[in-house]
């Protein structure tokens, strides 16, 4: 079967082929009469941070079901600040997602 490569990842393949990066699902899939191969590959990068490990600052976050995204960063100590919680969006994304499930499975 003919194929043609996306030049935009042929770095990505040529990675895969060395065994430089992990190989993850492939999926064939067809659009308008043309046929896709969908590839997963996983590789390490390299960190671009102009900052020096030292002075970074870690933040936690958190999106889920009871508050829509929970942020918890350290103060000037270090320690763990109380979450800061974005809850009021919740509820709106629940209703949100339950109506478009519903929607969708009645289609």
């Amino acid at each position: 079967m003919p194929a043609q490569l996306n030049l935009e990842q042929r770095d990505w393949l040529e990675a895969l082929h060395a065994g430089d990066v992990t190989m993850g699902e492939s999926r064939p899939s067809e659009s308008d009469g043309t046929w896709y191969l969908h590839v997963t590959a996983t590789r390490d990068g390299e960190e671009r941070s102009e900052v020096p490990a030292e002075e970074r600052t870690l933040i936690g976050v958190d999106i889920g079901e009871a508050s829509l995204v929970t942020v918890c960063h350290p103060d000037d100590d270090g320690s763990p600040t109380a979450p800061e919680l974005w809850g009021d969006e919740g509820k709106t994304v629940r209703w949100l997602r339950k109506t478009y499930f519903t929607a969708k499975r009645r289609l």
